[in-house]
């Protein structure tokens, strides 16, 4: 299994094992269980999903462990209130919005309606810090991760005609850049970070032994 370190100020390195490679406002960890990040340089249409089913906001703390955990997502918007529980499907839909434009910017895969894709690129999401916006304000909010959102999960490109996995990689970890709004550091994280800048810089180069 290839495993990855990703570090924002790092040497970008062309090797088969553990790696530090270089990449503009973002830091992560990643393991390719299967298949191959390639998927995304080639020819195809797919349709994303982002899935929050099994989401449980935490607290990522030293070493970019989980110090903490607040429970599941829509319990923990409710226990914030109702503003809350209205904006987090606007924060779904933008992130989403964000994520695909990424992926067809960045990327030979194009994102199209479910009725017309060939793979299904689904994200999971397990675990989830929507980061710190004393923190982001506190440093340049525009070009540094600190209090970047972090998501944990799993990536999993799927062909739909015959179920085969094209790729299926775990997420140690992934953060964007810090802002002042939630809002936006979710778009950063998963948008950004993960579809718009590491899988196209990646892609060739990252697959399971």
């Amino acid at each position: 299994m290839k495993k990855l370190f990703i570090a924002a100020a790092a040497l970008l390195l062309f090797v088969t094992g553990a790696a530090a490679y270089e990449v503009q406002n973002g830091t992560g960890y990643f393991e390719v269980e299967k298949g191959s990040l390639s998927i995304f340089k080639q020819n195809v249409t797919a349709y994303l999903v982002i899935d929050y089913s099994s989401t449980e906001v935490v607290e990522f703390g030293k070493k970019n462990q989980i110090s903490k955990n607040l429970g599941p997502v829509d319990a923990y918007m409710e226990s914030k209130g109702q503003q809350w529980v209205e904006d987090w499907p606007i924060m779904k839909e933008n992130t989403q919005a964000r994520a695909e434009e990424e992926i067809n910017k960045r990327n030979k895969m194009q994102i199209v309606d479910k009725s017309e894709a060939q793979y299904e690129v689904r994200l999971v999401i397990t675990h989830l810090d929507f980061g710190n916006t004393g923190v982001s304000m506190f440093h340049n909010p525009f070009a540094n991760e600190d209090g970047g959102a972090k998501i944990e999960g799993r990536l999993i490109v799927t062909e739909i005609a015959s179920g085969a996995v094209a790729c299926d990689m775990r997420i140690d970890w992934v953060q964007g850049v810090g802002n002042y709004t939630q809002n936006q550091r979710m778009m950063y994280t998963v948008g950004t970070a993960l579809f718009g800048k590491f899988i196209p810089k990646f892609a060739g180069k990252l697959k399971a032994n």
